[in-house]
């Protein structure tokens, strides 16, 4: 039907594909960030997801926040970097091409 994304069940975010910023075809419409938990039942595991504007290419961007709220996502000009802000005002930066979280 016309206007609806399609559904995604993600049992392991492990196995889910990974965003690729180096990956031309994954940026052919703009893409957009969320925080979502794939129905884990631990609240602290929220990951950080994007998906392309038409609701394909669901990608799994920060494998592990390790919070229980984000209230602010932003991405870099360059795609290489993802900033979040919890709920307790904690601030974070993820590199996506070395894996690595700073706060």
């Amino acid at each position: 039907m016309p206007g609806q994304f399609p559904k995604y069940y993600v049992f392991n975010s492990d196995e889910w594909p990974k965003e690729d910023i180096n990956d031309a075809s994954s940026y052919d419409l703009p893409r957009f960030q969320f925080a979502w938990d794939n129905d884990d039942d631990d609240r602290v595991k929220l990951k950080i997801w994007s998906m392309k504007t038409d609701g394909t290419d669901l990608r799994l961007v920060v494998p592990d926040t390790k919070v229980d709220g984000i209230v602010l996502i932003r991405r870099s000009p360059n795609l290489r970097y993802v900033a979040w802000i919890d709920r307790g005002t904690g601030k974070y930066v993820y590199d996506l091409q070395t894996g690595v979280k700073t706060r």
